[in-house]
């Protein structure tokens, strides 16, 4: 009897070890980066989180009056090329999603107090910041 018991103990442990491995394993490469502001990217400098206009779509209400595009990939890197190759001096990403262009940042439009509220993740590269709900992280060409 304890030689089966020792088989069918050292069967189950070897069991567990190998699922231990595997989900271990199955949850560091689902792990989710910790987003952050990225501070300088090929000549632009981050300028802050800024509040964006709530006065509906009208892009002169808007920190940055041009909307490049919206896309479930975007990425701070797809947002620089597609201002920078309009000739923009300046670009954004608020609500994950969009890319705002422009030559200037409207002179109304102030940094948001907590800097923090730029917090949506960008769905291309989660580890970069897209700004957030009505904040626009702003980039300028230096």
């Amino acid at each position: 009897m304890s030689s089966t018991d020792t088989p069918s103990t050292s069967s189950s442990s070897s069991s567990r070890s190998s699922s231990s491995s595997s989900s271990s394993s199955i949850s560091s490469s689902s792990a989710t980066p910790t987003p952050t502001v990225v501070p300088y990217i090929s000549g632009y400098d981050h300028q802050g989180c800024y509040i964006d206009s709530e006065d509906g779509a009208a892009p002169s209400a808007r920190g940055l009056p041009v909307l490049a595009y919206r896309r479930k990939d975007n990425t701070i890197e797809s947002c620089l090329t597609a201002c920078k190759a309009s000739g923009f001096k300046y670009f954004g990403v608020e609500y994950g999603s969009e890319c705002w262009c422009g030559n200037r940042i409207k002179r109304t439009s102030i940094l948001a107090a907590d800097q923090s509220s730029c917090n949506y993740p960008c769905p291309g590269n989660p580890s970069e910041l897209c700004g957030g709900g009505w904040r626009l992280n702003v980039y300028k060409y230096t």
